[in-house]
């Protein structure tokens, strides 16, 4: 039977992850994702050079070089980079199920398996994997570099760690706390070294500086290039610093915590955490660790409480967008501190761990897939599309982009908007001149060239199609004035109405269609101007808009 376990948990959790990326492997990428891979393509396709792949200002060429060396093959091709990703996906959970056998040493391959089953089916997990972005290598180098300080290994720590840095700028505040935590925990803490055994134990530890020694070379090579912003969108390091220092309860970081500890089912995680510590307060004690008087485990745990406690304060002091990914890193930090919890809760219960891991589990694959959560849909309300039902991820903080754009990559249905859009362009089969206009925020990279045989999205450039995409403004202040156009109804901008509104006034509806599939509508209106109407007067004011 354990035999059989062993051979059946990563051919059933590993089987699974590869069916769900099956699912988009065709899929271009949208909004952030879309100009992250029109960047890559952009390196990829000028003379070699690394710096060329520090995309969005940020210091990424770790990850990028890494995600980005199967377009040198050939650029624009979707699938090898979903696959690329998919492989660096497949490390991630290596390295995840390398850290639950030395925490959890007890946990057989059931329960192990499980846990990684956890991680591999989580929807933001999945859903940041779909759409490229800088924020999943951060994940891909910091669970390695997490497996190197477990396990003592230096050499894996150190090149985890320079790709870890070079991922992203949260990838070093979280490499800076992964190691003092370390060696607060595993060496200072160590009771078999004392004095100066201690010491030249922690004088060993020197070559952890490198990772921050190699970012400090990237910033000189920055810094000799001053066309280039040395920070992303071009902040002062006293700017970034200032932010550790500000701490208030307001909208953003409240709603980073419903991100963190509710979203998808998360909170049935947080719960397993939050029964034990109800229990240890009621109680007066700590309660029974997995392995009673195994300092080196309580040490571990140690070590994952307060890297994630401090990771997540300063991962919320820089306030953007609600965007999941940005808390990414954190989810399977959480998730072993939940598993602690719960193994502490039920000490000599395997059976009773093991039915709720796989609640969760199950909970998680619907999560991938459909917006079930009662409470998440209770805290963010949703919008309808189609038959199905999203969050409106940015009720909580009002901020731009309308119900969500890339703060609806929390699980996969996010996808059947670049799939619908797909539906309509081969069906119009759209050239150079038709004119497609949508709601106005809606032109984030959620369009682009389309295929010349199949008119459907493409990263391609070379012999594309590229239609007249067009904003209601632009009619507005009479820079254009076409005679025909469609207009694209997105499900996640509610206020299409003065759009379509002042439309109405100037063109005739020819004829709708409505674009299903799996449940999934989008609808496309077709317009005809009318020859009576006189175009809007211009003003000075309308030149500099």
């Amino acid at each position: 039977m354990k035999r059989a376990a062993r051979f059946l948990g990563p051919v059933l959790v590993f089987g699974a992850y590869a069916a769900i990326v099956t699912t988009f492997l065709f899929t271009v990428p949208v909004w952030d994702g879309r100009q992250y891979f029109d960047q890559l393509l952009e390196a990829v396709q000028g003379p070699f050079d690394p710096m060329a792949f520090n995309l969005f200002g940020h210091p990424s060429m770790a990850y990028f070089l890494l995600v980005g060396a199967p377009q040198f093959l050939d650029p624009g091709n979707v699938p090898l980079l979903h696959l690329a990703n998919a492989l660096l996906g497949a490390l991630v959970l290596v390295a995840f199920h390398r850290i639950v056998r030395r925490v959890f040493p007890d946990a057989d391959a059931v329960e192990t398996w499980l846990l990684v089953a956890l991680m591999g089916l989580n929807p933001v997990f999945l859903a940041c994997m779909a759409n490229l972005n800088a924020d999943f290598g951060v994940l891909v180098f910091f669970l390695p570099v997490l497996v190197g300080l477990l396990e003592r290994r230096m050499v894996l720590t150190v090149v985890a760690g320079i790709g870890l840095v070079l991922s992203k700028e949260s990838g070093l505040v979280l490499y800076g706390l992964a190691a003092a935590s370390h060696v607060v925990f595993h060496v200072l803490s160590d009771r078999e070294s004392k004095g100066e055994g201690r010491a030249r134990r922690l004088l060993c530890q020197w070559p952890l500086v490198l990772p921050v020694v190699a970012l400090a070379v990237y910033f000189a090579i920055r810094a000799a290039t001053p066309e280039q912003p040395l920070l992303w969108k071009n902040q002062s390091a006293g700017s970034l610093i200032a932010a550790l220092f500000t701490f208030d309860l307001d909208r953003p970081f409240l709603a980073n915590l419903v991100v963190m500890f509710v979203l998808q089912f998360q909170w049935v995680v947080t719960l397993w955490v939050l029964a034990w510590g109800a229990r240890w307060l009621w109680l007066r004690r700590r309660p029974d660790a997995p392995n009673p008087g195994d300092h080196a485990r309580r040490m571990d745990l140690a070590f994952f409480g307060v890297l994630f406690l401090y990771a997540l304060f300063v991962l919320t002091r820089y306030k953007t967008y609600l965007n999941a990914r940005y808390l990414l890193p954190l989810f399977p930090v959480w998730l072993l501190i939940a598993t602690a919890s719960l193994r502490a809760l039920w000490a000599r219960r395997q059976l009773i761990r093991k039915a709720l891991l796989s609640l969760a589990v199950g909970l998680f694959l619907a999560s991938v897939f459909f917006t079930v959560d009662p409470v998440s849909r209770a805290i963010f309300g949703t919008f309808p599309f189609g038959r199905h039902e999203l969050l409106a991820m940015t009720s909580l903080t009002n901020e731009y982009a309308g119900l969500g754009r890339d703060q609806l990559v929390y699980n996969l249905q996010y996808l059947w908007i670049g799939r619908l859009e797909d539906r309509f362009f081969a069906d119009v089969r759209p050239t150079a001149d038709t004119s497609i206009l949508m709601h106005f925020e809606a032109h984030w990279y959620v369009a682009g060239p389309l295929d010349p045989d199949t008119l459907q999205r493409t990263m391609r450039t070379e012999g594309a199609v590229t239609p007249l995409y067009q904003r209601v403004l632009d009619i507005q202040l009479g820079r254009i004035r076409p005679d025909t156009l469609w207009y694209l109804v997105f499900p996640n901008f509610a206020d299409h109405g003065p759009e379509l509104e002042f439309l109405s006034s100037q063109y005739d509806v020819l004829e709708e269609r409505t674009y299903e599939e799996d449940g999934y509508t989008l609808r496309a209106i077709r317009m005809k101007r009318r020859p009576d109407v006189v175009a809007p007067a211009r003003t000075p004011f309308d030149v500099l808009l």
